[in-house]
């Protein structure tokens, strides 16, 4: 993994858990003043008070649960990346990258960090060559092919009467030889 990647990661776990933080202080004021906020939205909102208010508590118990989704994800990713062994908490990463995004609706910017994280190549990865295409290749023949050709041609040369039997078996040591 590259010192960018590193880098990234890790800034995006320590922003996580900041984003963390805030996001359990807004819960806590959703669920600690839904009322105060109901009676501010009176004037502009015609619905039932005490539905205004359940939802508003809802929306604090909702940004509790993804403070602690976002929690856990920013430890993971600050786990990640300590240390010598990356490579073997690659599950943890990508594990971490994920609540994290969960928990920080996907558009914070520890969501974005990591983004842009994923989008780097890892020094440790190979790049991807295409394979040369294979033309096919020209029939070789090997030094046995050679000579059984050579031996069929002076069979023949023998045969037709082009030789005697005494040229031919010297050829044929001739050839054996080489």
């Amino acid at each position: 993994m590259n010192k960018s990647k590193k880098g990234l990661i890790l800034a995006s776990g320590i922003i996580a858990l900041v984003e963390c933080f805030f996001m359990f202080i807004l819960g806590l004021v959703f669920c600690l003043n839904a009322s105060v906020i109901v009676d501010s939205l009176r004037f502009e909102v015609t619905a039932d008070i005490a539905v205004l208010t359940n939802m508003i508590i809802a929306m604090g118990i909702v940004m509790f649960l993804l403070a602690i989704v976002n929690l856990v994800g920013g430890i993971l990713l600050l786990c990640s990346v300590s240390g010598d062994k990356i490579k073997q908490r690659k599950g943890m990463f990508i594990t971490g990258a994920v609540f994290t995004i969960i928990g920080s609706g996907a558009v914070g910017v520890s969501a974005i960090l990591l983004y842009i994280a994923f989008a780097l190549n890892d020094d440790s990865k190979p790049e991807v060559v295409p394979a040369p295409s294979v033309q096919p290749q020209p029939k070789v023949e090997d030094g046995n092919e050679k000579i059984k050709n050579k031996l069929e041609i002076l069979r023949e040369m023998k045969q037709k009467g082009e030789i005697t039997e005494q040229e031919f078996h010297d050829m044929v040591l001739d050839l054996l030889k080489k």
